[in-house]
């Protein structure tokens, strides 16, 4: 969606909401061994500031079980940085339609 103040100055917002389906919609059935997610949102945000663009996210999520001490320590070291690195290239590569 766009948020914005229109005229000079506009400010506009576009905004990305992801989150999974609500229980019973398509929901993986539990299994034993694997871990599921149940709760999960992510917002993103992104708008632009001159010719830089400021992006803000948040992630929450509920998963059934713990994962493995090495995936977690994978992803936090190689896994989110790699993602973060690619949102970073893709912002630097958005163009805004003039206003």
């Amino acid at each position: 969606g766009k948020r914005g103040r229109g005229g000079r100055g506009e400010d506009i917002i576009h905004v990305a909401v992801s989150k999974i389906a609500k229980e019973g919609e398509s929901l993986a059935a539990s299994e034993a061994g694997v871990v599921r997610v149940r709760t999960f949102f992510q917002y993103s945000a992104a708008r632009q500031n001159g010719d830089d663009v400021d992006v803000g996210m948040m992630y929450m999520n509920n998963m059934e079980g713990s994962l493995p001490a090495w995936l977690v320590k994978w992803f936090s070291s190689v896994g989110l940085p790699k993602y973060l690195n690619q949102v970073d290239a893709r912002c630097r590569q958005l163009t805004w339609p003039d206003a």
